[in-house]
C-alpha cells in the first residue's frame, strides 16, 4: 500500500480494501500473543499454506450483523436475508443460499435475535446518544512511533468530539465475575484493542480521544450496559499493548517460536 497512507484516515475505503492492506492490526497480535499457546501455533493455524479450514460460529455472524444493523442499516438488506427455515440442514434453506449469493442467510431465530440486539442499543440513552452522531467503520492508518511499523485499525463509531465508540455482542455484559469487564481485560483482551486504536487516532491527529465500549448481550432478554474505562486503567492498558506488539514484532522476526529449546525449571 502507498506510502501516503500514513498517517491517514480513509473513510470511504471498503471492507475488502481495508483488509488488503498490509499492517499490524488488534486482531493479529491478540490472536499471535493471546489466543495462541505460542507464535508457531498461531503460523501453524493462521499463516501456513496448509492451515485447517475456520468456520465463523453463531455467535460470530451474528456479531456482525448486529454491527451492520445498528451501524450502517442502510447495507443490512443487501448483506442479510431471513430464511422460512429455522433448520440450516433442510432444502429450503440450502436453496436460500444457493439462490442468495454475496448474502448471509440467517434463520427466523437469528433474523430475531439480530433485531432485538439492535433494538436494545438504540434504545439505550447513553448508546444512541453516542451514535446519533458521528461516522461508521472509519478505517485509520499510523505508524508505530517506537518501532516504526505500519499499523491499522478501523473505528466501529467515530464521533466529531474525538471520541471513539466501540460496539460488541456478548454473553454476559455485566460487571460480575467473568462478565464484561473480565472479557475485557483478560478473556479478550479487548483493552488491547483500546489501545491500539487511541493511540492511532493520537498518532493521525495530535488528539488523545476518549473511548467507550457498548456491549449488547446476544442472549435473552438482550440488554446493553454502556461502559468506558478510567484514565489510570488506559494507561495499563497501553503499556499491555506496548509489551504484546513488542512480543508479536519479535516473533514474526523470528519466524514465528514455540517452547524454548532449553529446559524450563518450574517453580
Amino acid at each position: 500500500m502507498s506510502e501516503f497512507l500514513y498517517p491517514s484516515m480513509q473513510a470511504q475505503m471498503n471492507e475488502a480494501e481495508y483488509r488488503a492492506v498490509d499492517a499490524i492490526n488488534y486482531s493479529t497480535v491478540k490472536s499471535a500473543i493471546h489466543r495462541h499457546k505460542t507464535p508457531a501455533h498461531y503460523y501453524a493455524y493462521e499463516l501456513a499454506e496448509d492451515k485447517p479450514n475456520k468456520k465463523q460460529d453463531d455467535s460470530m455472524v451474528l456479531g456482525s450483523a448486529t454491527h451492520i444493523l445498528v451501524l450502517q442499516k442502510e447495507r443490512f438488506n443487501s448483506l442479510y436475508m431471513q430464511s422460512e427455515s429455522s433448520d440450516k440442514r433442510t432444502k429450503t434453506y440450502k436453496q436460500d443460499v444457493v439462490e442468495n449469493p454475496g448474502k448471509t442467510v440467517l434463520t427466523p431465530k437469528s433474523w430475531d435475535e439480530v433485531h432485538l440486539m439492535a433494538a436494545s442499543v438504540l434504545s439505550h440513552p447513553a448508546a444512541s446518544f453516542l451514535l446519533s452522531v458521528g461516522v461508521p467503520e472509519v478505517p485509520i492508518f499510523w505508524k508505530d512511533p517506537a518501532s516504526e511499523e505500519p499499523c491499522k485499525a478501523c473505528v466501529d463509531w467515530l464521533r466529531p468530539d474525538h471520541h471513539l465508540v466501540d460496539l460488541k455482542t456478548t454473553h454476559d455484559a455485566s460487571l460480575n465475575h467473568n462478565g464484561f469487564d473480565y472479557i475485557v481485560r483478560y478473556q479478550q483482551k479487548y483493552s488491547w484493542q483500546l489501545a491500539h486504536y487511541m493511540n492511532g487516532y493520537k498518532e493521525i491527529t495530535g488528539i488523545e480521544p476518549t473511548w467507550t465500549f457498548i456491549a449488547v448481550e446476544n442472549t435473552f432478554p438482550f440488554l446493553t450496559h454502556v461502559l468506558s474505562y478510567s484514565p489510570e486503567l488506559i494507561a495499563k492498558f497501553k503499556a499491555e499493548w506496548r509489551n504484546a506488539l513488542d512480543k508479536y514484532i519479535h516473533a514474526r522476526d523470528n519466524n514465528w517460536p514455540g517452547y524454548s529449546l532449553y529446559i524450563e525449571e518450574v517453580c
